[in-house]
């Protein structure tokens, strides 16, 4: 519950602060977060010592405090993405390689697309759906009215969190289809 009370707040200064403002508040709040040596700071840290080793330990450091505000700017943007239009996301998105995405949608026999948590992930599903794609996620869930909360959003957007265990039954089940005859800008 206190999770979903501080996206409810970001949520609100997100909507009443420029996005500057937004974007530097999120920066502060990200090195507070950090300096407070949270739960998620030391298990991002030692999945970055397993990664990189011991002896890395300067790097460490400034790859989780970098991963932390990357984190809040990613979380401004998504929640900048719920006052837009569904119909404007595509005007807002830069596609590097379409023609790849084109090719394969072209095939006619579905795609499934991979991502990490590099660039905001939430806008690209959000930008597919808005070019006609039914777009479904294999994401965990947060749990709780926080998950009932992100699903109401991504929802606006034409996009669908798979549930259940194993969810590769229910990627297959997903309808295959664009519902427009919507192109990747080039």
């Amino acid at each position: 519950m206190l999770a979903l009370l501080g996206f409810r707040t970001a949520d609100v200064l997100v909507r009443r602060l420029p996005l500057p403002a937004s974007r530097a508040l999120a920066r502060t709040m990200a090195g507070l977060a950090f300096r407070a040596r949270l739960p998620a700071r030391r298990r991002l840290e030692a999945n970055l010592r397993s990664l990189l080793g011991r002896d890395r330990e300067a790097d460490i450091e400034s790859l989780a405090r970098q991963a932390f505000e990357h984190f809040a700017l990613m979380l401004v943007d998504f929640l900048r993405l719920a006052r837009l239009e569904p119909g404007r996301v595509a005007g807002e998105v830069e596609v590097l390689g379409a023609r790849h995405l084109e090719a394969a949608r072209a095939s006619g026999r579905g795609v499934i697309l991979l991502s990490a948590h590099v660039g905001n992930w939430e806008w690209g599903a959000a930008f597919l759906s808005a070019l006609g794609a039914r777009i479904r996620l294999a994401a965990r869930a947060h749990g709780g009215p926080l998950e009932a909360w992100f699903a109401r959003r991504r929802a606006r957007h034409g996009v669908v969190r798979l549930d259940g265990r194993p969810l590769w039954p229910a990627a297959a089940r997903a309808p295959l289809l664009y519902k427009g005859r919507h192109r990747m800008p080039r």
